[in-house]
């Protein structure tokens, strides 16, 4: 996707959300949250090695960017530990 196209449709997510003083529909960020990760999930799946890697670099940098916002250097450290540390590959238990 182009970065033009990304950030206009960010741009239309936000307003829908009611971002940036737009008023929005309540419900839409509920729906967001529940329905984004399964639609990413069929998304995914259909996407060859390169496209899907490049498309969730992108997502993560999104994401990380947004969910840092209006945090202090302390609590962003900690934020960003906590998802580290729950996307890095388990150790399997050797018997």
């Amino acid at each position: 996707m182009e970065e033009n196209s990304m950030n206009s449709m960010m741009d239309m997510m936000s307003k829908m959300m009611g971002g940036a003083g737009q008023g929005g529909m309540p419900m839409m960020k509920d729906m967001m949250s529940s329905m984004m990760p399964q639609g990413l999930s069929m998304v995914l799946s259909g996407m060859d090695k390169q496209e899907r890697l490049d498309f969730v670099t992108k997502m993560t940098l999104v994401l990380v960017d947004k969910g840092c916002e209006g945090l202090s250097e302390e609590e962003k450290k900690e934020f960003l530990k906590g998802l580290v540390d729950q996307i890095k590959p388990k150790k399997k238990k050797e018997d």
